[in-house]
This record gives C-alpha cells, structure tokens and sequence, in this order.
C-alpha cells in the first residue's frame, strides 16, 4: 500500500492505528488467520496493484459495515494481499511507537 496513501488519508490511518491497539474493525478472524498463515513474500507488482485498488474501493466508503461487504465480495486471494499488506502497515505502526518511547 503507498505509504503517501495511507498518510493522506485520516481513515484509513485510524484503522492502522486501531490495528496497532489491536482491533481489526475491518477484518474476521478467520480472515486474519488465514492471512497470517500464508508465507512471507515481497508483493509483486501486480499485489501492489491489487492492493491500491482495493484501498481505493474501501476509501470511498465511510461506513465499517459498507468496507466489510467490499472486502467480503473479494476473491480470497486478493483479501488475503490486502489484509497482509495491512497487517504489515501495522506492524510498522507498531514499531514506530516502540522507538519513539526508547
């Protein structure tokens, strides 16, 4: 996901933020498990491409349960990318607050 993106974007960065506090408003669980079980991988191009537009579809949307139908009419697949690449997003939120209390 553009890092430039995700900082624009106040919504979007409140669910990181939320991620990082652990609460995944977006995600089932069984989503997050299943993407937690796929290898580590750089995203290719086309998951980065994928990834963008999903972001987008989601972005247009203020409502939780609105997001969630974008992402449940999603192939696995390309839900799984998306949700790994946000689980990635957070971890780095994660370990930015980590450094800025050392």
């Amino acid at each position: 996901m553009d890092l430039t993106l995700v900082e624009k974007n106040k919504n979007l960065n409140s669910l990181i933020t939320m991620g990082a506090n652990g609460f995944y408003p977006l995600f089932h669980e069984s989503w997050i498990a299943e993407a937690e079980q796929l290898p580590r991988k750089k995203l290719t191009k086309k998951d980065q491409l994928t990834v963008k537009q999903v972001t987008k579809k989601i972005l247009k949307h203020r409502n939780i349960e609105r997001k969630k139908i974008i992402l449940l009419s999603l192939p696995a697949e390309e839900r799984n990318i998306f949700i790994r690449n946000f689980l990635n997003l957070v971890e780095n939120k994660i370990l930015d607050i980590g450094t800025e209390l050392q």
